[in-house]
Formats: structure tokens, sequence, C-alpha cells
């Protein structure tokens, strides 16, 4: 008889997380989103167009330092490319926002994606992944233009996207991602805005780190070891 109780006991354990997480985000005005990112290596089934080979290089607007725990790594940023996303990702920088926040996903050979601010809350693990917000407020649509250079290099290694809910093109947020080689046969559907300039040896050291398994991969989860974002810079032009 006590068999047949364990899954409505598993549901009430279940839905009072569930209850928590989202009682906790509401109480930090950070709303609970669907996990942003792009879809897992398992999941791929469209590859980019061989067709349309780089014919020039993004060029780089400005520049962001970001400080780890691992090291330190720079971003070139594609404002011509990505203006609207550009501009929010460093408006965040500018109020510090990443600062202190962790790197919440490391896909083996795949991606590094880290900007969700639950994960300055312990007590939010459950909902890492889902968190995220604007300088403005308001989510940032999808700036894809397949004429640009950044288009048409793809999602080469290092370079950097902005992560989205997969079933809305207008969610963008705080939430971004380096690709690293197996990314390079991602449909294009996130805004790319940027690109690993300085320290890529950082970020690939991230790659291999443990992680805890997720029900997707055992490849593909959240860092055994606490990778932290330090500190996020805007480095003066050149």
């Amino acid at each position: 008889m006590i068999v047949r109780f364990l899954p409505v006991v598993a549901l009430v354990l279940f839905t009072l997380v569930t209850s928590s997480c989202r009682r906790m985000a509401e109480e930090s005005n950070t709303p609970v989103l669907q996990e942003m990112a792009p879809p897992s290596t398992s999941s791929i089934d469209t590859l980019l167009d061989e067709s349309m080979p780089p014919t020039d290089t993004a060029v780089v607007t400005q520049r962001v330092k970001v400080a780890t725990s691992m090291g330190t790594f720079v971003i070139g940023l594609y404002g011509a490319d990505a203006p609207i996303t550009v501009k929010n990702f460093v408006g965040l920088v500018k109020k510090k926002f990443y600062d202190g926040m962790l790197v919440h996903r490391v896909s083996r050979d795949y991606l590094v994606q880290m900007g969700d601010p639950f994960t300055k809350d312990p007590s939010l693990r459950n909902a890492w992944g889902r968190g995220g917000a604007t300088a403005t407020g308001d989510a940032l649509p999808v700036e894809i233009d397949a004429t640009t250079p950044s288009a048409r290099a793809g999602y080469d290694v290092g370079v950097v996207a902005m992560a989205r809910r997969l079933d809305d093109d207008k969610s963008g947020t705080s939430q971004f991602f380096i690709c690293l080689e197996k990314a390079k046969v991602v449909k294009h559907d996130f805004t790319i805005f940027g690109k690993v300039i300085d320290g890529m040896d950082v970020v690939m050291r991230m790659n291999g780190v443990a992680v805890e398994p997720s029900p997707l991969d055992d490849n593909d989860g959240i860092p055994v070891t606490p990778i932290e974002i330090r500190r996020v810079t805007l480095l003066p032009t050149r």
C-alpha cells in the first residue's frame, strides 16, 4: 500500500519546491523564466549554410573585460551588427550587474553560459538558468541579419551570443553563451553580439571542468566547483 502513495508524495514535494522558488524570485523582483539556452547537442539537426563563407570580419566597437575565479578574458562587442543587444549588455556592465554571478552551464566542447542573477542566491539553485534582466526592463528582440559579417561567420569558437527562451524570439535578457567547437552547427537563432578576443584559454579551462550531469547530457550541467564572475568592466575605447 505504501508504494501506491509514493507518486502522490513526490508530486506534493515537487509542488512545494517549485512554489518556494517562485516565491523567492518574486520577492527579489526578478522574473522566473523558462530556461534560456540554445538546444543541447543531442537535439541539433540543422547545420549552418556552408554556401555562405565569411567574407570579412565584424567590427569591434567596444571591449569588455570579464574577471573570473579561473582567470580573465576580453569580449569584443559588435555594436554595428547587434546594436540593441550590445547597448543592453554595456548598460548592465556599467551597473555592475554581472559582478558576483556564477557560470551556471558548461556543455563540454559546445558552450559556456553565464549571466543569470539567480546564481547569486544559493537558495534559488533549482531555478538557475531561468533568471535574467535587461538594463531598461524590456526584453530584447533577436537581431539576426544574414548580411552582417558576424552572421556570415556564424557560431565560431569564441563567439558570444545572447541566450533566450526557445519559444520566444523577444525574450533575450542578460544570459549569454560563449561558443566552442560543437556550436558551429547551431542554427542561426541567437543574436551574435561579440567574440572573445583575448583569454580564450581561460574559457577553454572552464570547458574542461567537471559538471553535475543534467537529464540531457552527462557533460552538460552546473560546474561542480563554482566559477565566479568577480568583475565585468568596460575597457577604454582605443
